[in-house]
């Protein structure tokens, strides 16, 4: 009631959503106030500003001085924003742990105003590390420049935290060679116990910078995921997901001083990691709220709708720059048929018709179900719950007739139910309805295939087409004289529904058997079938040659004619004597090949009589036989791919510009052939061949002997040591050819394996035989494992390159200037290194730094998987070593330390030693 002599005006009260949201909640259901003479109206709530949040007894977020804050000249930065991806081309914005660094700043000069911050420090380490610091990229060796700040953020003396590199959260940075992916690096302005010039700086830790970096840390651990109390694997090494600059690579950063307080920080972060870890965050002037988890800003469209699926919550106010650190986690709707499970819960669910139905079978019925566990997508809670429930599944009974209630009858096989399409199948298939059973459960039976008709089996549907019923697929038969052709029935002929006949899934229309003959109706080629390929008979000669008659050849339409493919031709058959018009050899035909008569005499021993030789134009002769002389003249032999030398590698020497004339000579006789093996002509010794780069221009030039060396006179490489040296001669063949892949015309060196390794120039002839021995089974090992996989570059017309992306090949006059080398690479000729039997990918670098690095830490992907165990790195160099800082900067640090393995070498190891000192596991072996 009302009290009397009271005047009463409605007050809106403003709460402060601090605090639990739903103690909140449950305090606004019950609540009646009447105080002071006034009656307290709930007419609604009012959302907080930053200074209401701080003084409740939250944990304050970390406030962040924005790039456009401080003043970032966005002109610097011509890196653009990469994120990492996973196997879907879907981008990461998790990262997996942090790292701490000091930026050796010799001085710490806050800005000159009363602000206490330091953003012209901020701006000069912008500034150089966007235009003048260098970094070795593995692909294009030494680049200037990050393009942007390296660190994610900065943290000054007075506690002022700023944003560094430019994008969202999980932004790849450039703060730790090898480590850029998925990590986040933040850097203490100053120096904290390193040697700086001449003398050691250790610049005070301030506690408002320790206690800004541990609330950065704990916020962005509590944002992303991290647990910082668990350890995880980092370059090998179980470690906590906060380390200094030190733990992952060979420096001093973050400095003795920094880098001791890191346990101490971890500690301190995990707590208010912990204390961050239900955080909504909510702008001002909306109602929406959001959730910072994984990386990722999940928003809702109320406080109501998060409360759904955020228990326990804190609401905070956020700053709008918030927004722009984390991007929005947009709901990801898996497809029908994908299997998902909410992390750290045991129930898995089917996704069917946008639907969640829960798995209600065994592990061993999980299985026999057909689905795989590696299959199955762990998400969120948060987004599994986003779904509504379906029927559970279950696991149907073995071989069993059920029908639904909608009067569908099923087998049922392997926990699935198997749809009986019509009642001519369910009598086809022998059934009885007496066996049919109907089943409650039928509806939560996951559909498996339809039952069909067996193989042989002929199908018509309302059309006049028929099929053919064969792994389980319809294959068209395309006219009335292949039916026959094949031996078909028509008593094994049945006609089903439009709709049933769907339900097989085309094959490839039928065709006709392999060795028949053919021709178009109207046509006069006749052609030969090999399964799919039709190969065609350049003459009547021919035809009759290889004994067939005239009379079975079937005409047949052109529709049919377009399922085959033309290849080859029909040859001679075994046994042919022939002479090409033109020449005067006398040849027999043996396995395809040919096999030349050398004399009278051996002819006539042969049984061989002079009527029997068949003449033949020079040009079917050339055609057949690519590469053989029909004369006396002399000839290039072919090519033999295996030997003692090992297999062909193929070199891309250099590019050739389209238009450009090159010119190949030789110290002796060699050929040049076509792209088919034709031999267009012999030269002799000094005899220049010229080609001309142009639209489908070739040239295979090959030496006639091992003695023979090719130069090419239109390419130069000279070092820049010996002008008077030109690495432009090359042993076996040289090819010029246009490359689809890299829209270029190449100069190639295609040569045996063991020449390959003599001509490689990244070794010294005065270094120790031991080490040359080493280095020679190495980059045997790195190019035969390329050879063997296709080469570096999927779809390249060669295998390696003649670079330091690849290995530095110089040819044959690297050959005369190191023949130490040469003598290595014979002494060891055919050993290669092998890890779990299979050829080993030997990466090698110039100088480590004194410990190697792991290949999976520093290219990821596929070296991250075991068959790449021999590059786990952490391997010291030994006791000795000495390290060039520049060539450390360029190389990328991973197996052998070229520097390292020459100090063993010094040291008395063996070529064998050094090569398992470096490669854990790998074991040595002989291929040829």
């Amino acid at each position: 009631m009302l009290l009397a002599g009271v005047n009463f005006k409605p007050v809106r009260i403003i709460f402060v959503l601090c605090y639990n949201v739903q103690a909140v909640n449950k305090f606004f259901t019950k609540i009646s106030l009447v105080f002071a003479g006034a009656l307290f109206v709930f007419s609604g709530l009012f959302f907080i500003t930053p200074a209401q949040i701080q003084a409740a007894n939250l944990l304050e977020v970390p406030k962040i001085i924005s790039r456009a804050e401080w003043g970032a000249d966005e002109a610097l930065k011509t890196w653009a924003s990469e994120y990492p991806t996973d196997n879907q081309g879907l981008s990461i914005n998790q990262a997996d742990y942090i790292v701490i660094h000091h930026t050796a700043s010799s001085q710490l000069t806050p800005d000159n105003d009363s602000s206490g911050r330091y953003t012209g420090m901020v701006k000069a380490i912008y500034r150089w590390h966007a235009t003048n610091a260098t970094w070795d990229d593995y692909e294009n060796g030494t680049v200037q420049g990050f393009g942007d700040i390296g660190y994610h953020y900065l943290v000054d003396p007075n506690g002022n935290i700023y944003q560094g590199r430019a994008g969202a959260n999980g932004v790849i940075g450039a703060h730790v060679y090898g480590h850029n992916q998925e990590t986040i690096g933040i850097a203490l302005l100053g120096t904290y116990g390193a040697q700086l010039g001449a003398g050691y700086v250790a610049h005070e830790i301030t506690p408002a910078a320790q206690g800004a970096l541990a609330r950065l840390v704990g916020w962005l651990a509590a944002a992303n995921g991290i647990n910082l109390d668990a350890k995880i694997l980092i370059d090998g090494k179980t470690q906590y997901p906060l380390v200094g600059h030190r733990d992952v690579r060979p420096t001093k950063c973050p400095g003795d001083n920094l880098w001791a307080k890191i346990p101490a920080l971890r500690q301190q972060a995990a707590q208010d990691a912990q204390a961050y870890q239900n955080y909504l965050y909510q702008q001002s002037d909306s109602p929406e709220v959001f959730l910072l988890r994984d990386g990722l800003r999940r928003n809702y469209d109320n406080l109501q709708t998060a409360q759904q699926f955020v228990t326990n919550a804190n609401i905070v106010n956020a700053a709008p720059f918030l927004t722009a650190l984390f991007a929005q986690r947009a709901f990801l709707k898996y497809p029908d048929g994908t299997l998902l499970q909410a992390k750290n819960q045991p129930s898995i669910y089917l996704l069917e018709n946008g639907q969640k139905r829960a798995l209600a079978v065994t592990a061993e019925q999980f299985t026999q179900l057909g689905f795989v566990w590696a299959d199955v997508v762990s998400i969120d809670p948060l987004d599994i719950a986003l779904y509504s429930d379906g029927l559970p599944v279950k696991f149907a009974p073995a071989n069993k007739l059920i029908s639904d209630s909608h009067g569908r009858v099923y087998q049922t096989q392997n926990g699935r139910k198997r749809w009986v399409v019509s009642q001519a199948l369910f009598n086809y298939l022998g059934y009885q309805w007496s066996q049919v059973a109907k089943d409650a459960a039928a509806e939560n039976y996951l559909p498996g295939e339809v039952l069909k008709y067996k193989d042989s089996v002929l199908l018509k549907g309302q059309g006049p087409a028929v099929y053919l019923i064969e792994g389980g697929q319809k294959r068209l038969v395309t006219s009335l004289q292949l039916f026959s052709h094949l031996g078909l029935s028509w008593k094994n002929l049945i006609e089903i529904s439009d709709q049933e006949l769907a339900f097989y899934n085309d094959g490839p229309d039928l065709r006709y058997r392999s060795g028949t003959l053919i021709r178009q109706q109207g046509q006069s080629q006749v052609y030969l079938l090999d399964d799919v390929v039709k190969k065609p008979f350049l003459s009547a000669g021919l035809f009759l040659a290889n004994g067939y008659n005239w009379k079975n050849i079937l005409n047949i339409s052109a529709a049919e004619m377009e399922q085959y493919q033309t290849g080859g031709y029909v040859g001679y058959p075994s046994g042919t004597l022939l002479r090409a018009q033109g020449g005067q050899r006398v040849f027999v035909v043996k396995a395809g090949g040919l096999e030349w008569i050398e004399s009278a005499q051996k002819f006539l021993a042969a049984g061989y009589r002079w009527n029997q030789i068949k003449i033949i134009p020079d040009s079917e002769f050339a055609l057949f036989y690519p590469g053989i002389a029909p004369s006396d003249l002399p000839v290039a032999p072919v090519e033999n791919n295996t030997s003692a030398l090992g297999e062909l590698i193929r070199i891309g020497v250099t590019k050739i510009d389209t238009g450009q004339e090159v010119r190949i000579t030789a110290n002796g006789a060699f050929a040049q052939y076509d792209a088919v093996g034709n031999l267009v002509k012999n030269y002799t010794a000094s005899q220049v061949a010229i080609i001309m780069a142009q639209s489908g221009a070739y040239a295979k030039l090959q030496a006639v002997s091992d003695d023979v060396i090719l130069e090419a006179l239109s390419y130069e490489d000279r070092p820049a040591w010996n002008q008077n040296l030109n690495y432009n001669r090359f042993r076996s063949t040289l090819e010029i050819k246009y490359s689809d892949y890299s829209q270029s015309f190449w100069l190639i060196n295609q040569l045996p394996l063991e020449y390959y390794v003599a001509g490689i120039g990244e070794a010294l002839n005065a270094d120790h035989p031991q080490y040359q021995r080493a280095f020679a089974i190495m980059t045997r090992s790195y190019a035969e494992f390329h050879r063997q996989n296709g080469g570096k570059r999927p779809g390249e017309i060669f295998d390696l390159n003649n670079t330091s992306s690849d290995q530095v090949f110089k040819g044959y006059v690297f050959e005369t200037i190191a023949p130490n080398l040469v003598a290595a690479a014979q002494a060891t000729a055919g050993l290669v290194m092998k890890y779990n039997d299979q050829v080993a990918r030997a990466v090698y670098s110039s100088d480590s730094g004194g410990t190697t690095a792991s290949a999976c830490s520093v290219w990821g992907g596929e070296f991250c998987g075991e068959a790449y165990g021999y590059l786990k790195g952490n391997v010291q160099d030994p006791a000795g070593t000495e390290h060039n800082q520049s060539k450390v900067a360029a190389s990328h640090g991973v197996g052998v330390s070229c520097v390292g393995a020459r100090r063993l070498a010094e040291l008395n190891y063996g070529h064998e030693d050094i090569l398992k000192y470096y490669y854990s596991g790998i074991a040595l072996e002989k291929i040829y």
